[in-house]
């Protein structure tokens, strides 16, 4: 299998760290983690993928070894340093795998750039009415802004969470910040997802674990994107790549 590379790159001032790995003939492959997290998410992913893509995963602005945030970024504006990101790499159009918020940043480039994106994967990533928010935000940002997480809290959100593993979600979490992530949730609250997915005339897959929050949403999903392709992955909870990496990269090339 192959390794991925450490890489950065500057954009516009701002240093962002990103994994790298293979050359194969396939369309690029572009890999947005969720928040608070980095592109290790991915780490048992890209093998698997590289073999046949060029396989990039970004430690969004704010996480992992990319320049820290010092102001609120919305959606747009994350979909903004994308383009610029793909642009400094020299990527002129991209398979798009976004999961939770890289779900929503994957929906609002393929939206205001759909001649660049060859198909978006979009994964785990809730169509939540503003409403939903107002009800959970107690806990909700409870979630977010306490980044050590307990090896018991944690195993709750993955199929069979191992002691790295465990300590990977610490690290990034402490790397991005308590603000950062309570930033990331306020990004998401704000962020019109069925309105950006209705928009969407790209090819979509969506990916979905039978565990997970987003699956009870199917009706909705299907009924927004009726023509997208569905891939429901059993016993994977909201962390699909890490839960079932071989299945979720199956899902990605399907």
């Amino acid at each position: 299998m192959t390794a991925a590379a450490d890489r950065f790159v500057q954009l516009d001032g701002e240093r962002l760290h990103y994994l790298e790995a293979g050359a194969g003939e396939g369309a690029p492959l572009v890999l947005l983690h969720t928040g608070g997290a980095s592109a290790h998410e991915f780490e048992d992913v890209v093998p698997l993928l590289a073999d046949r893509h060029r396989v990039i995963a970004w430690d969004m602005p704010g996480h992992g070894d990319s320049d820290p945030l010092w102001r609120q970024r919305s959606i747009e504006r994350y979909a903004d340093d994308l383009r610029a990101f793909l642009d400094a790499l020299g990527i002129e159009r991209a398979i798009l795998v976004g999961v939770s918020i890289g779900g929503y940043i994957a929906m609002d480039f393929a939206r205001r750039w759909p001649e660049r994106v060859a198909r978006a994967v979009l994964a785990e990533s809730p169509l939540r009415s503003p409403a939903w928010y107002a009800e959970n935000w107690p806990a909700f940002e409870a979630m977010c802004a306490i980044p050590t997480t307990s090896f018991d809290d944690a195993a709750r959100r993955f199929r069979a969470l191992t002691p790295a593993q465990h300590q990977r979600w610490n690290i990034d979490r402490n790397k991005a910040g308590s603000w950062t992530v309570v930033s990331i949730a306020w990004s998401v609250r704000d962020f019109d997802a069925q309105a950006a997915l209705a928009a969407l005339h790209v090819p979509l897959t969506i990916v979905m674990g039978a565990a997970g929050p987003t699956v009870q949403e199917l009706d909705r999903w299907k009924a927004i994107q009726p023509d997208a392709r569905y891939e429901e992955l059993g016993g994977c909870g909201h962390f699909v790549m890490i839960d079932a990496p071989a299945a979720f990269a199956a899902a990605i090339e399907a």
